[in-house]
């Protein structure tokens, strides 16, 4: 009899990141003034702004940021 285990398809699914990771992926942000990221947006969600609130740990900006 095979051992083999079919994987999960949850296996597959990317972790959503924890406080300390999402702050050092927004410290990549080059702060453009324009936000290509923002209008090439496929959801129409607004990432520029929401970065830049998780950057300088603006909480009452990243409630009102629309993100989905």
């Amino acid at each position: 009899m095979s051992t083999y285990k079919k994987p999960d398809y949850m296996d597959e699914i990317t972790k959503p990141f924890d406080v300390r990771t999402a702050m050092e992926e927004a410290s990549r942000c080059l702060l453009c003034h324009d936000a290509p990221c923002s209008r090439a947006c496929p959801a129409g969600t607004d990432p520029g702004s929401f970065i830049m609130s998780l950057r300088f740990r603006n909480e009452n900006l990243l409630t009102k940021v629309k993100t989905f």
